[in-house]
């Protein structure tokens, strides 16, 4: 088959929006993580580098050590989870700014932070790294249910609630499948010839952020915003970094965001009714509430039946730009998850590419088996 520029293939098609593919967790389902976040701020130095040393120093050395295993650098104290965990340890809790506990209550703090430690150790036992799993257990019993404001039932109730693992597994998903990164060209002709780019749609209210990033900024990361392709591209020949070229090939690659494309299909009828985006949560989901071999073999079977489709050998075809994207995006949630789980998804071996189509034997599945040009692109 002739190979067929992708702004030549894209710019024909039109993006929809589908209120059921794009609908996003209430501000509620969220919130919890995002108190996290601003909580955990109040822990920081002046300069927002680091863990203020005196919190350091009334916590027990052995919970910092624990603490510090949890994600990031595994020398230091540098996620929100992290600093989070660190307010509930013994001596820390007493010290705590007056400022952080404003921001979410006890209860409702040890139910979130007992929540992502509940997602961890399912995880890791699934993986069978039961040194991993005690890790966190104590880290669970000493820094949450030792205080009292709730218990594992309560932890695991909340767990398993909209509010829990579904609104984080949904939170990440929506991040990485409302984003697309690529190198955007303007003409040859023009300075400016390309960045680095990652484009992003805030699915709320529909708005665009271009960040972009080249020799010609001086590596500088500059950023624009729209709340429309158009407006975005008109911010961008205003910039002086892009030509017209530039900002055609920004709307082709707007059309490949994996949200976008998966809400078009669903709304034209392509994947009769499924949402991609929304599967990727639902099987994530139940591998995270219910972790055994089925579920699993339904999360690689994700990955499966993109990679099929970039399998030239058994395509027929060249390889599918909108799988190679969409697959880069799934890979990041998991990884975002736990990188242990992508690494035991990449060595699974009882299933190749000829079998995707039925890993898992489930129709609804077959939104990851099908071709971009199905979705009336060319």
């Amino acid at each position: 088959m002739r190979k067929v520029s992708i702004v030549t293939v894209l710019l024909v098609s039109a993006v929809f929006a589908v209120a059921p593919c794009f609908a996003t967790p209430t501000a509620d389902m969220v919130l919890g993580a995002r108190k996290i976040y601003e909580y955990g701020r109040h822990f920081l130095n002046n300069n927002g580098s680091s863990v203020t040393t005196r919190f350091l120093r009334v916590a027990p050395a052995e919970n910092v050590e624990a603490l510090s295993g949890l994600g990031g650098d595994p020398r230091l104290l540098d996620t929100p989870l992290e600093i989070a965990l660190l307010s509930r340890a013994t001596g820390v809790t007493q010290i705590r700014p007056v400022e952080a506990t404003q921001v979410i209550s006890d209860r409702e703090l040890d139910l979130v932070l007992g929540a992502f430690l509940l997602k961890e150790i399912a995880v890791l036992r699934f993986l069978g790294n039961t040194s991993a799993v005690g890790i966190r257990e104590g880290i669970l019993e000493h820094n949450i249910l030792a205080h009292g404001n709730v218990s594992r039932a309560d932890i695991d109730a909340y767990y398993h609630s909209q509010n829990g693992v579904r609104a984080l597994v949904a939170e990440q998903v929506n991040e990485e499948f409302n984003r697309i990164s690529f190198m955007l060209d303007n003409t040859r002709s023009f300075s400016y010839m390309s960045h680095n780019a990652t484009l992003t749609l805030n699915p709320q209210n529909r708005h665009y952020t271009l960040s972009y990033a080249s020799p010609y900024t001086n590596n500088e990361t500059r950023t624009i915003t729209g709340n429309s392709l158009g407006t975005l591209s008109s911010a961008m020949l205003r910039s002086g970094d892009f030509d017209q070229t530039g900002a055609r090939n920004l709307e082709a690659y707007a059309a490949l965001i994996p949200a976008v494309v998966y809400a078009n299909w669903q709304n034209i009828g392509v994947t009769n009714g499924v949402c991609g985006r929304t599967l990727v949560i639902d099987t994530i989901t139940n591998f995270l509430t219910n972790p055994s071999d089925t579920t699993f073999i339904a999360m690689f079977g994700i990955q499966l039946r993109y990679e099929a489709l970039l399998d030239e050998r058994f395509t027929g075809l060249t390889r599918d730009v909108f799988a190679d994207i969409a697959l880069r995006s799934y890979r990041n949630v998991i990884s975002g998850l736990n990188p242990g789980l992508l690494a035991r998804i990449d060595a699974e071996r009882r299933f190749n590419v000829t079998m995707a189509h039925r890993v898992p034997d489930n129709s609804d599945f077959g939104v990851f088996s099908t071709p971009f040009s199905a979705g009336g692109r060319q």
